[in-house]
């Protein structure tokens, strides 16, 4: 179910997946990727997603301070959410990609990054794999503290 519609960025939530995907669309401009990954993470704590779908299949370069800035501040931030599974939909744009590998390598080494990463070419591939990967868990939900 959709639960945020902007000109660059589809939020959606599935329930039944426990998982927030985040639909990028095309272009973004100054402070969209931020503001975009903001909601994001006020869904997935709303609904206590265990799962994040980064679908970048359709963006367009991402500039060097917002691949900063997602390497510092949003992969920090999905651990102490209770997000266990990070699906990525590489983008076809080489350069999106690019930034995509720098953004998951820098976190990877801080130890930021979910328990488990993985790399689709297609978003129902991401899909189902959260959904197996939610089913597979044996790992309790985690409980939110605000």
């Amino acid at each position: 179910m959709r639960v945020f519609t902007s000109p660059y960025l589809y939020i959606h939530h599935e329930p039944l997946l426990h998982s927030v995907e985040l639909e990028w669309r095309g272009r973004t401009q100054g402070n969209e990727v931020r503001v975009g990954v903001q909601k994001g993470l006020q869904v997935a704590q709303q609904q206590q997603a265990r799962a994040w779908i980064a679908n970048m299949m359709h963006m367009h370069v991402i500039c060097p301070e917002d691949e900063e800035w997602l390497k510092t501040e949003w992969l920090y931030q999905l651990r102490p959410l209770g997000i266990e599974f990070l699906a990525i939909v590489v983008s076809n744009d080489a350069l999106t990609r690019l930034s995509t590998y720098n953004i998951m390598s820098g976190s990877e080494q801080n130890g930021y990054a979910p328990l488990e990463t993985v790399y689709f070419s297609s978003a129902q591939d991401a899909r189902e794999w959260v959904r197996q990967a939610c089913q597979a868990s044996s790992l309790p939900c985690v409980e939110r503290r605000y």
